[in-house]
């Protein structure tokens, strides 16, 4: 009686494979080879690491030398732009100085000899120099021919009869051969100013007066209207053109100041908005008695409000000091049974 899993072949007999023997060794055997061939890809991916981070480090390092090359090469652009900056502050205020020298080489070469006339008549064919001798006639300053270097009208556009027909006129440019005669001429204009109408030419129309002023130059003009502009808005009490030089003073006890330049009209701008601050913090400070007027206190509660808080830190400053101490209780009065009281002792 043979099993199932066996033959008779030849008269031997031969069995399958049996479980445990050869059947176990070849799964074994499979499994090392697997082993093996992860083993294998470790190593291999292991080697690549180590060329990865080999590669990496040299990046790194390579990353380092450009950094520090970099950073080398900002702190020279640094010194470099804080020198150009330097430089440039110099050059700007060298510029500025010598912009300065030529707008007062150009005031007094060309301008401080001359004045000019506003509001004289225009009308056609005028002879300019009988005009100024009239003028001179009027403040007791004599014209003469030797004095003069030229007398002109100043046109800033075509003249039309619609130009005519407007109250300003075109200026009168008068230059003298010398500064002194100016000067004189000034003056004699000052003490009869009220001689200086427009009825000197014609005494059917309306006299308007006549203005006589130094003559600048185009930066000085520029520069003088806005020194005007900041007179209107911030208190100036005087602002005027002597000497080829723009003058300032504040109130009647302050110094006089001289604008040449832009720098000037900040800086006078500046001190200016902080002696107005300055003003305005005192005002705020003050102490007022307390408004007893019903409309007053509803429009004026911010100020109230303010006046309260300060009155609050009087006390406060009066409760710490010695002196309600010293000085002792304000007695109350006696009433009237008090009086006689003390009359009967």
């Amino acid at each position: 009686m043979y099993g199932k899993n066996q033959s008779s072949v030849g008269g031997d007999v031969q069995s399958d494979s049996v479980p445990g023997s050869s059947g176990g060794t070849d799964s074994g055997s499979v499994i090392l080879a697997r082993l093996d061939y992860i083993f294998t890809e470790l190593r291999d991916l292991k080697a690549d690491r180590a060329e990865v981070v080999s590669s990496v480090n040299a990046c790194k390092n390579d990353i380092v030398t450009a950094i520090s090359a970099i950073d080398e090469r900002i702190k020279q652009c640094n010194d470099d732009n804080r020198q150009l900056k330097k430089a440039n502050m110099k050059l700007q205020k060298e510029l500025g100085e010598v912009k300065l020298q030529i707008n007062e080489l150009i005031q007094s070469t060309q301008y401080n000899s001359s004045v000019r006339i506003n509001n004289v008549p225009y009308t056609e064919q005028e002879n300019v120099y009988n005009i100024v001798q009239k003028i001179g006639l009027a403040i007791g300053f004599e014209v003469r021919e030797e004095r003069i270097c030229s007398c002109y009208r100043q046109f800033f556009k075509k003249l039309t009869a619609s130009y005519r027909e407007e109250t300003v006129c075109p200026s009168i440019i008068l230059k003298f051969v010398n500064t002194k005669d100016k000067n004189e001429f000034l003056k004699s204009k000052k003490i009869n100013r009220a001689k200086l109408t427009t009825e000197l030419f014609s005494a059917t129309s309306p006299g308007k007066p006549i203005f006589i002023n130094e003559n600048m130059s185009p930066y000085h003009y520029k520069l003088f209207r806005k020194v005007k502009e900041l007179q209107k808005q911030i208190m100036i009490k005087y602002v005027w053109f002597q000497n080829g030089c723009i003058k300032v003073r504040v109130s009647d006890t302050s110094y006089v100041k001289s604008v040449k330049s832009e720098n000037d009209l900040i800086s006078l701008q500046l001190g200016l908005m902080g002696q107005k601050e300055t003003a305005e913090l005192g005002r705020e400070s003050e102490y007022d008695e307390p408004d007893t007027d019903a409309s007053g206190i509803s429009t004026a509660s911010t100020q109230s409000s303010k006046k309260r808080k300060l009155k609050n830190l009087k006390k406060n400053s009066d409760s710490s000091s010695i002196l309600p101490f010293l000085r002792g209780r304000p007695q109350r009065p006696l009433s009237q049974g008090e009086k006689n009281k003390e009359e009967k002792k």
